[in-house]
This record gives C-alpha cells, structure tokens and sequence, in this order.
C-alpha cells in the first residue's frame, strides 16, 4: 500500500502564471511547528510506501523548510 501527503509550503509564487489558481500575491508560508507534525501524520500511516511532496506556489522559496523537512523524515 501507498500513502502520499502533500505538504502545501505557501502560496507565493515569482512567476505570476496568467493561468495559475494560486493567488501569487498572497506573501504566506506554512508556520515552523506544522512541518514535524505533518511528518508524524505521514509516519502515522500503516502503508509500506510514504510519499512526501511539497506543492504550493513556489515551494522552493523556503528551500530551507523543505530540506529540515525531509531532514526529519529521514531521521524515522
């Protein structure tokens, strides 16, 4: 079995897409505390595969959050 938990990181993005659905102007991230706690629910699953992807508007602008991210998940 397979579980997949999409981490939304923030909303902002620099490329403004005519055809985005995201609101690129809206300056916002994920706060620090929901970072181990979305690894904890991933972890909670009883699936054989975990997927963690991080989605958003640009989620590599907090290239820092993401990477202490996956610095987590690799540690369980």
């Amino acid at each position: 079995t397979h579980a997949m938990l999409c981490v939304s990181m923030t909303r902002y993005c620099q490329l403004r897409c005519s055809y985005c659905k995201f609101k690129w102007w809206v300056d916002n991230e994920i706060p620090d505390e929901s970072l181990p706690a979305a690894v904890d629910l991933l972890f909670s699953s009883s699936a054989r595969h975990l997927h963690l992807d991080f989605v958003g508007g640009e989620p590599l602008l907090f290239a820092d959050k993401v990477l202490a991210t996956l610095d987590l998940a690799r540690a369980r």
